[in-house]
């Protein structure tokens, strides 16, 4: 037999057994499979429908679409100076999405095209919440139920839409998580789990919160005979992964403070201690305590029901580590400093997973007890209790989760931000220049207005390398949204020209009101 023949027959019988190891473990999976896919169908929808209109588009999500737009148009970071306040890696593979399907040109407006992206990454981390559950020993009712309160809560469905980081990373997080939990235990899962840990805090840094509990894990689940091995080349990977970071800074001159340059030490510096502090969660007139009260409107029951569940599993050894992720975000809540209205979105999934760990330990305990106690009735006992504890959530979240559900589908709460956005199309003028929130910057741009002539607000005062002939008092417009009335902290010129300025015309009402402003001078 030739050899390209004997090759031409090994590659059929390695393709063959491929194919047969294929169908064989999904009809190992078939049940899960399928729940998954229904699971992510229901979910989907839910996150879908009216995804572009609520909630209004936000600062951030504006921030890093027009970084992400930097990188296709710019070949750069970020449409201004970069400082390091945040690894680049979400706003690449945003750049990555838009720039292949096209999401800008197709999209109502900017900010539209990153939520279409957010959509895919929420049916990711909906997956991968499921078999991480599954992973960890939760029967397939609770898992289904972890993955429900994930999905629909109110709460999640406000965030998950969001262009966050944090929504971009989830997948990778969840991802690693259930590598490290591999049940074949292989080198190669674990090498790739931290590889995705890694990647998941190259691009919302706050997830080194949970690596510590992918590292006991690792401990938990690996072979006692390769351990050695396997964490050193997964220890390699991770840092050597993390390292790229600090050594793309310090080939740039930029890993240390110094005289009229950014750094990324200095920006690691700022987040932690150099932010406005926002108070107390206890106190409801303070910036952290508005926040707290602004989770708590939408959706309560994930937050306390899920802080009780996880206080629970600490008694419980196999799912302890869940407990302990809820109560170390908590705790992190009581620390003094700043606290971003989107803290709360690492939490959801363990959250999740502690209400249903809780009802599926007291499942295996009325299931013990039937095995051990025949006859006397006090397995099935509690099974009741388990169902009646199920239907009692179901009657008493369920209405509230259905309001916040419908509202979430129906309403309209980015109309101030399309009128404001129409009303400049038709008026601003070639060599008007205009302070606007992140959430427009590139709407405005993309129109064809001057990218030099448009400022997102924060960088007048805080990047040296805006420039603006005659300064604040040369501006225009202002275009002031929620954030621009209440992010004027340690921002002097922006605050000289919101005062100095008169409204023109009015979108919305309330807070959420979106006002065009003229200067008028000092």
């Amino acid at each position: 037999m030739s050899t390209d023949l004997l090759t031409g027959v090994r590659a059929e019988q390695v393709q063959a057994r491929t194919i047969d190891g294929a169908a064989s473990w999904i009809r190992a999976h078939r049940v899960d499979i399928a729940m998954v896919v229904v699971l992510a169908v229901a979910l989907g929808v839910v996150h879908a429908v009216g995804m572009n209109s609520f909630p209004a588009r936000f600062d951030d999500e504006g921030a890093y679409m027009s970084q992400a737009w930097a990188v296709l148009t710019r070949f750069d970071l970020s449409h201004y100076t970069y400082w390091y306040d945040h690894p680049p890696l979400g706003w690449l593979v945003l750049a990555a999405y838009t720039g292949l399907t096209g999401g800008l040109g197709r999209a109502p407006y900017a900010v539209a095209a990153g939520r279409e992206a957010m959509l895919l990454f929420h049916l990711a981390s909906v997956a991968l919440l499921y078999v991480l559950a599954r992973r960890i020993g939760l029967r397939r009712p609770f898992a289904v139920l972890a993955v429900l309160i994930f999905g629909l809560s109110p709460l999640g469905i406000f965030f998950h839409r969001m262009v966050l980081l944090d929504n971009i990373g989830m997948p990778f997080l969840l991802a690693g998580f259930v590598l490290v939990l591999s049940p074949k235990r292989r080198l190669g899962a674990h090498v790739a789990a931290a590889a995705l840990l890694a990647a998941a805090m190259l691009i919302r840094e706050i997830f080194v919160l949970l690596v510590p509990f992918a590292i006991w894990l690792y401990f938990r689940n690996a072979d006692g005979e390769n351990r050695r091995y396997s964490l050193a080349l997964s220890g390699v990977t991770f840092f050597g992964l993390l390292a790229m970071y600090p050594v793309f800074a310090l080939l740039r001159g930029e890993l240390f403070p110094g005289s009229g340059r950014v750094s990324l030490f200095g920006a690691i510096a700022w987040q932690l201690s150099g932010r406005q502090s926002s108070g107390s969660i206890f106190d409801p007139a303070s910036p952290a305590g508005e926040v707290m009260g602004g989770w708590l409107t939408l959706d309560p029951w994930i937050l306390i029901l899920g802080l009780l569940c996880a206080t629970a599993l600490l008694f419980l050894r196999r799912l302890r580590w869940v407990g302990l992720v809820v109560l170390l975000y908590a705790v992190m809540l009581l620390r003094p400093g700043y606290l971003p209205v989107m803290y709360v979105l690492p939490a959801l999934p363990f959250l999740a997973l502690s209400i249903g760990g809780v009802f599926d330990a007291a499942w295996s305990r009325a299931t013990a007890g039937a095995s051990e106690e025949r006859g006397d009735g006090s397995g099935w006992a509690i099974r009741g209790l388990v169902v009646c504890g199920i239907a009692a959530l179901v009657l008493t979240m369920g209405p509230w989760y259905d309001a916040g559900i419908r509202r979430a589908m129906a309403a309209d709460a980015d109309q101030p931000f399309v009128a404001a956005q129409a009303w400049l199309e038709d008026n601003l003028e070639a060599d008007d220049w205009l302070l606007v929130d992140a959430a427009l910057w590139l709407d405005v741009v993309e129109s064809g207005h001057p990218a030099d002539q448009t400022i997102w607000f924060y960088k007048l005062d805080s990047d040296p390398g805006v420039d603006v002939p005659g300064g604040w008092e040369a501006i225009d417009y202002i275009v002031a949204s929620e954030v621009v009335r209440n992010s004027l902290y340690d921002l002097p010129q922006m605050e000289l020209a919101l005062e100095s300025s008169e409204v023109v015309a009015t979108f919305g009402e309330g807070d959420g009101r979106v006002e065009i402003r003229r200067i008028v001078g000092s």
